[in-house]
């Protein structure tokens, strides 16, 4: 313990200012000893002609800074125990505090979710309740096993008994509040932001590790945070499904504690709980939304071997193209939605239905080059969005072929 200092002076030996006894002397070597074996570092032997290191005393105080808040969890669900580190390379734990104190934080890594209202006995000093920012009682899903929590002790807190806030960045319970003022879509960081599936064999598919998504703008979800098991799925033989990820909280991803990354999830068409007005698997009802996102679509035969077909996503999906042709049939009578049988059909593979335009219209003629006749002909000209899948382009004239032309496209979803 360290020991009140005391002002020696000049020439008034054999009184205690006088005098640096052999027992004054240790306690205070014994003590920036300590904080430096117990920081990681190796002091410099006490014989040493010359000190190496002269700042060794503020490198293990930094140390400090940064590990001396850090605990590791020993507890169980809702009554927690944190337990101080030993510092690699150092001959003792970080000293711990002796006294719950105002500002403490503490950082840990929780080995269980909780479930309601929780305490903690830090460093052996006692127990006393963890609540939310707002000094108010857990109800569960605010401290995710395995992922980490910062809390801070305040003296006033809990009616003046003293308890440990969580800080507000750390309690996924207030992502599902803010999110929702985030209308963003799920943001695949992979090649064509789309995430690899792989077929096992045996009927069962497995999205890849270390493979990364952003949910509702800020949040990343690595793949690899799933186990393998969390990450595969079952199919069945004649069958079309729809491979899902629902957020934290969402869907079939609840309770949030219990699935704080989300969950993978395989859709069946043929399932009423998913299909109940048997929709057609392209229907827009079944796109990508901000909680829910569609990873590929599977469709197995008659020997369960699936064919998948990845899907992109992205906030912003996007795509310019140009389309070229000449001498295609005419579709009298028909509303632009319904041109599908003389023009371009143009697959994309997005996870949601875009919009598209026409962009431009190059080398194409309503006459004959060589007609000098006041002859009037109708012409057929425009992009039309099929599904997610595919947009459709096309260019006619009624009664003769147009010739060569190019039509281009902006598609955005």
């Amino acid at each position: 313990m360290a020991r009140e200092w005391q002002t020696k002076l000049d020439n008034t030996a054999p009184t205690d200012t006088g005098v640096l006894t052999a027992n004054e002397h240790n306690s205070i070597g014994e003590e920036q000893e300590a904080l430096v074996k117990s920081a990681g570092l190796t002091p410099v032997a006490y014989d040493a002609g010359s000190d190496p290191n002269q700042k060794q005393w503020s490198e293990a105080v930094a140390r400090y800074a940064s590990a001396g808040i850090f605990a590791t969890d020993g507890g169980a669900a809702d009554a927690y125990v944190l337990s101080g580190i030993t510092i690699t390379g150092a001959s003792e734990a970080v000293r711990t505090p002796q006294a719950y104190f105002e500002p403490l934080r503490i950082l840990w890594v929780p080995a269980n979710s909780n479930t309601g209202p929780s305490t903690v006995n830090a460093f052996g000093i006692g127990s006393t309740t963890i609540r939310t920012y707002l000094d108010t009682a857990l109800a569960g899903g605010e401290i995710i096993g395995g992922r980490p929590c910062m809390m801070r002790y305040d003296e006033s807190a809990a009616s003046g008994s003293g308890a440990f806030l969580i800080e507000p960045w750390a309690d996924p319970t207030l992502y599902a509040t803010g999110y929702t003022n985030s209308p963003i879509y799920p943001q695949c960081d992979e090649t064509d932001n789309e995430l690899v599936v792989s077929n096992l064999g045996s009927g069962t598919l497995e999205v890849a590790a270390s493979q990364n998504f952003i949910w509702r703008g800020w949040v990343n979800v690595g793949t690899s945070s799933f186990s393998s098991g969390d990450r595969q799925v079952t199919t069945s033989s004649s069958k079309t499904y729809h491979l899902r990820w629902h957020a934290p909280g969402t869907g079939d991803a609840t309770p949030e504690s219990s699935y704080p990354f989300g969950r993978f999830r395989l859709k069946d068409l043929s399932d009423s709980g998913y299909n109940p007005s048997t929709l057609a698997e392209a229907d827009e009802a079944f796109d990508t939304t901000y909680d829910d996102m569609l990873i590929a679509r599977v469709v197995t035969d008659g020997s369960n071997v699936p064919t998948i077909t990845l899907l992109a996503n992205a906030h912003a999906l996007n795509g310019t193209g140009t389309e070229s042709g000449s001498n295609e049939g005419f579709e009298d009578d028909v509303a632009p939605d319904d041109v599908s049988t003389q023009g371009h059909q143009v697959t994309l593979n997005w996870s949601r239905k875009p919009y598209v335009a026409l962009r431009a219209a190059n080398d194409w003629a309503p006459v004959s080059a060589t007609d000098t006749s006041s002859t009037s002909y109708e012409v057929n000209m425009g992009w039309n969005s099929q599904s997610r899948y595919s947009i459709y382009g096309w260019c006619q004239r009624q009664g003769n072929s147009i010739g060569g032309y190019w039509i281009s496209y902006d598609a955005r979803a």
